[in-house]
């Protein structure tokens, strides 16, 4: 099964730079349901971007931001879903990085029933 859309969900980053997250406070509005940024903590929760091209250089460019709001001790992860396939993303100051994450189609198969 292939979409050519993907959506974005349990977004949580440490560390993030005030001034940074300002500058790009309108664009996470825009792609993301929900922002929660804490100033006092420096926390970020995003969640809910849905319709988002199933696009390397789209891709890409929402990681490059979300990187950017980070500062140099500030980390972040994201669970993303394309198509079916399951990934996170890590980040870090200007870094991040995708890995899949396996998911059986069925999670159900092979369960062990008790008394």
């Amino acid at each position: 099964m292939h979409s050519e859309t993907c959506s974005m969900h349990c977004g949580n980053f440490t560390g993030v730079d005030d001034k940074a997250f300002a500058k790009r406070k309108g664009y996470l509005d825009d792609l993301f349901n929900l922002v929660e940024y804490e100033a006092d903590t420096g926390a970020l929760n995003l969640c809910g971007a849905r319709g988002v091209s199933d696009s390397p250089a789209d891709l890409t460019s929402i990681f490059d931001e979300l990187a950017r709001v980070l500062g140099k001790t500030g980390k972040g992860r994201l669970m993303i879903n394309c198509g079916g396939l399951f990934e996170a993303c890590y980040f870090r100051a200007g870094m991040w990085k995708l890995m899949a994450i396996g998911m059986p189609e069925d999670p159900f198969d092979g369960l062990h029933l008790t008394d």
